[in-house]
């Protein structure tokens, strides 16, 4: 096992490693100890009939991701309530804002992948078991929600300032052009179904300005 210096070394390889990046989605779910987060990886060291020196001792393996994990400043952490000699630790989001730093995401977007943080935490097994793509799909999975909404004539709150809303830029920003051609073609797909039941020819020639801004993008325009 490496020393936990060259665990930091290691910064965002370490979701390459199963171990530390199954150690990280366990502390993302929600806050744990060091101990827990050993009995949730390692059972059968806690389990009834095992060595003694494993009772509810944590794994030094374990120890070592969490130091790096908060050496790192990826860890927030609380004093636990019913041990105030505990500590307990929640993975954030900083990892993948460091993985998509090069998309030079505002303030703005980062608040809206922010939003949802709470909700991911309870899904984001579903997603995949690698932290960083799961994130990445859950962040795409909006950004579709939002701009289907938007095309469905659900929502219509433009800013006055902006010509496109905050979920077709990000939607430039995170579809690689594949999937950004598959998501304009969905999109004129619900735009041409919905179009029946717009009252305004304004906001129908705004959304066709949205779908082919992507269009262009997703063809390196």
């Amino acid at each position: 096992m490496e020393s936990v210096d060259k665990l930091v070394i290691r910064n965002l390889k370490l979701f390459d490693n199963q171990r530390g990046n199954q150690i990280y989605l366990f502390l993302f779910r929600n806050w744990k100890t060091v101990t827990e987060v050993s009995e949730g990886i390692y059972p059968h060291l806690y389990e009834k009939g095992t060595k003694k020196k494993y009772k509810r001792r944590p794994h030094s393996a374990v120890s070592k991701y969490v130091k790096a994990f908060n050496e790192l400043g990826w860890l927030e952490s609380i004093e636990d309530k019913t041990d105030g000699r505990k500590v307990k630790y929640r993975a954030t989001l900083k990892p993948y804002f460091q993985y998509v730093k090069e998309k030079k995401l505002t303030k703005q977007e980062i608040k809206i992948i922010e939003k949802y943080l709470d909700n991911w935490r309870e899904i984001v097994d579903d997603f995949d078991e690698n932290f960083i793509r799961a994130i990445n799909a859950l962040v795409k999975r909006q950004i579709y929600q939002q701009l289907s909404g938007l095309v469905g004539y659900e929502t219509m709150n433009l800013r006055k300032d902006s010509k496109f809303p905050v979920a077709v830029r990000m939607a430039a920003k995170f579809y690689d052009p594949l999937n950004l051609q598959l998501l304009v073609d969905s999109l004129r797909s619900k735009a041409q179904g919905e179009g029946r039941h717009l009252k305004s020819e304004k906001k129908a020639a705004i959304i066709v300005d949205w779908i082919e801004y992507l269009d262009r993008k997703a063809r390196g325009f």
